[in-house]
């Protein structure tokens, strides 16, 4: 560095302690060269030190002698910081950053941290969650544990977004845990940054309960959608994806690519934990890693490996800021000191700073206020894929137990809907099934036949029901109410309903109204909706036969059909259809007019075929392939 320093007088401005309101100088290296490093440099000569800008110039007081004179800047990195570290048993080591070297304190306390301090009751805290007589491993590293859950080590450059980054990959995280690995998605910092506020304030930090919210509420996309464009310290863009579009699920990425459904992600309400290491600890170990908001002082910026502990350095000048942060985990190491317990903390600032990017810091006695404001989310996967079975899945329900009835080739097979483990195959060719209001499940059979048999939910036969003239080949059932089915018949392509205390049938379609009823379900008025698979719409009539609303015609645009399969309605009177030949599942709105995809091929479906919202308002969706998707929307 630069030789022998001498500091001329300084004036301090009092209404900002931090700002000089005269410049300081250096007057270095009093002999008759300006050198550096042993190097001599001609007058008139700059030199980069650190942050400061040096100039030789002639020693007006000395003939034939020439000075460094630099600028008055406290810069990141800082000799006098490293050295009082590594000179003490502080616990931890600190060194310089080559990307660090040009930026001044003030540079890094404004664009390298980016968490704005807010009240405690912001996000509402959840009560505590660990028993007194609980006890937790002296070592957990989700790292090492959770089988590739944690998200990689990310860098938000020289803007102040470390709220958007440690929100974005806690919550990725989490969806690849409660997924088991089903879901692995990097969302996106850049949305938050761009979207929330106005372009001018984008990096200059931001709230975490505006993070949390906007994802709640509008949605989030992934990197690879809307990527990391303000690296530089500029948000550089308006925001990019409007919101009606996100909320419609069908929106465009920033490049005007077509949004697929599997990438377009909601979250629940966030909660803060307790101020407690245990209760943090709890946290870790049930649902993964958890968002932290600490100060960081001026040695952090030059942390390098061990555990930290803030050390105050003699020429400290006091700037501090807010970083948050993710705690993947925690451990503690002996020294002839004793036992020192520490967090596993993951930063945003690239691989190259740290320990690849993560640091530890001491535990349970909130250094730099780590425990004071540690943040958890509950997550739910959009679309999760599963390969249920090696055949086409038919048709689907899930009975009162939780498992989930899938309808194939030859079999009928009942899965463990938390494993998808098969628990029973029943070995009979069906052609639809329904669950009745009593929990049983109705089948209709193949070959074509005017029987339903009533099965319990566990895969036993119960009885038959035997339908009067003219039906003689059913194919769909749906439950109407307690004792009455709607069915279809292949022969007259009719739709009836059907007495299953007797078999009497009533028919309530008018002749030619359908040319291939397909499917059936019943709405949550009663209302009876049907699709033509020939006919490529989809009716809903009332009990008289009248027909109340109409939707499709042959393609694939917009309002159109190709084949629809499977149909089923929500609790809310939407109605969902399985549009097998284009290899999508349509969302329509009560009055049946379009309202978005909710999977498409993008996705990975491939022939949808049967559709069922369970009692969570969770749609299964199976296909020709066998895979089975779960679908929050």
């Amino acid at each position: 560095m630069l030789d022998e320093v001498i500091v001329a007088d300084a004036e301090c401005d009092i209404n900002n302690r931090y700002i000089w309101s005269t410049i300081r100088f250096y007057i270095l290296s009093r002999i008759n060269d300006c050198k550096v490093d042993g190097k001599v440099y001609r007058p008139g000569s700059i030199k980069k030190v650190y942050c400061q800008e040096c100039i030789c110039i002639e020693d007006m007081e000395n003939d034939d002698h020439y000075v460094w004179e630099c600028e008055s800047l406290d810069c990141l990195i800082r000799d006098s910081i490293i050295d009082h570290v590594n000179g003490g048993n502080k616990g931890w080591k600190a060194g310089s950053y080559s990307f660090l070297q040009e930026k001044t304190l003030a540079f890094g306390i404004k664009h390298k941290l980016g968490t704005f301090l807010q009240g405690s009751d912001v996000i509402p805290t959840r009560q505590s969650q660990v028993k007194e007589e609980e006890t937790f491993p002296r070592e957990y590293d989700l790292r090492k544990e959770s089988k590739g859950y944690v998200s990689a080590i990310r860098n938000q450059g020289d803007c102040a977004s470390s709220w958007a980054f440690s929100a974005t990959a806690v919550t990725s995280d989490r969806l690849a845990m409660e997924s088991s690995n089903a879901v692995k998605v990097d969302f996106s910092p850049q949305q938050l940054i761009s979207c929330i506020g106005d372009k001018k304030t984008a990096c200059a930090g931001g709230h975490l309960d505006r993070a949390w919210e906007y994802m709640r509420v509008q949605r989030v996309v992934d990197e690879k959608c809307y990527p990391y464009a303000s690296s530089l310290g500029s948000s550089m863009e308006n925001c990019q994806i409007e919101r009606s579009t996100l909320r419609s699920k069908n929106g465009v990425c920033p490049k005007k690519e077509q949004i697929p459904r599997n990438i377009i992600y909601q979250m629940e309400k966030p909660y803060t934990i307790p101020s407690d290491e245990r209760e943090i600890m709890k946290e870790i170990l049930t649902n993964g890693p958890v968002q932290a908001t600490f100060v960081v002082h001026e040695d952090f910026f030059m942390y390098k490996s061990g555990i930290y502990r803030h050390s105050v350095a003699p020429d400290d000048i006091g700037l501090s800021g807010y970083q948050s942060v993710r705690i993947v985990g925690w451990g503690s190491e002996c020294s002839s000191q004793g036992e020192t317990k520490y967090w596993i903390v993951a930063n945003s600032w690239g691989k190259q700073w740290g320990e690849q990017g993560y640091f530890r810091i001491q535990k349970g006695v909130n250094e730099c206020e780590i425990e004071s404001y540690v943040v958890g989310v509950t997550v739910k996967p959009s679309v999760v894929k599963n390969q249920l079975q090696s055949g086409p899945i038919y048709d689907l329900t899930v009975t009162s137990l939780g498992n989930i009835i899938a309808k194939g080739g030859s079999t009928t097979k009942i899965y463990n809907s938390n494993t998808f483990q098969m628990v029973k195959e029943i070995n009979k060719d069906f052609l639809r099934l329904t669950k009745t209001t009593d929990g049983q499940l109705a089948f209709t059979t193949f070959p074509y036949s005017n029987k339903i048999l009533i099965y319990s939910e566990d895969g036993s036969l119960i009885r038959t029901i035997t339908c009067a003239a003219p039906e003689s080949r059913l194919r769909a059932i749906a439950s109407l109410s307690a004792g009455w089915f709607i069915v279809t018949d292949d022969q007259t392509r009719g739709v009836y309903m059907v007495d299953s205390a007797n078999g009497n049938s009533t028919l309530i379609s008018p002749s030619g109204m359908f040319r291939d009823p397909y499917n059936v379900a019943v709405g949550i008025n009663s209302e009876i909706i049907v699709s033509d698979f020939d006919g490529h719409f989809i009716k809903v009539i009332n009990r008289d036969g009248h027909e109340i609303l109409h939707y499709g015609e042959f393609g694939s645009g917009e309002g159109q059909l190709y084949h629809p399969y499977g149909v089923c309605t929500d609790s809310n009177g939407f109605i969902i259809v399985a549009d097998r030949f284009n290899h999508r599942v349509q969302l329509l709105t009560p009055n049946a007019t379009f309202h978005s995809l909710l999977l498409t091929s993008a996705d990975g479906v491939h022939y949808p075929q049967a559709v069922h919202v369970n009692e969570a308002g969770e749609l299964l969706v199976g296909d020709e392939k066998g895979k089975l998707f779960i679908v929050n929307y």
